[in-house]
């Protein structure tokens, strides 16, 4: 997920692209994020404008553009074995 915080008095217009290592960007994700309030953005729900998701078991990174200042909190879960790993990472 991406958790988002908007601490601002407008709404954040965000902006997704997910790259990979062997294949072109994915752009067209979109989110907003309201004034004083939190949206978390699951990366395994979210479609493009194009109707496309975030591929499975494929390596990639995140980048998340706002129209105003946000943080952002990425965390991913590693569900590939009994014992679940979670992974969290704070950028302002």
């Amino acid at each position: 997920a991406v958790c988002v915080l908007n601490i601002g008095e407008k709404d954040a217009n965000i902006k997704l692209t997910i790259f990979f290592e062997d294949k072109e960007p994915l752009e067209g994700f979109t989110a907003v994020c309201k004034s004083r309030r939190t949206n978390h953005i699951r990366l395994d729900r979210i479609v493009n404008d194009k109707g496309e998701k975030i591929p499975k078991e494929v390596p990639y990174s995140v980048l998340v553009e706002s129209d105003t200042e946000i943080v952002v909190q990425h965390s991913r879960m590693d569900v590939s074995q009994a014992e679940m790993t979670l992974m969290s990472t704070i950028a302002y």
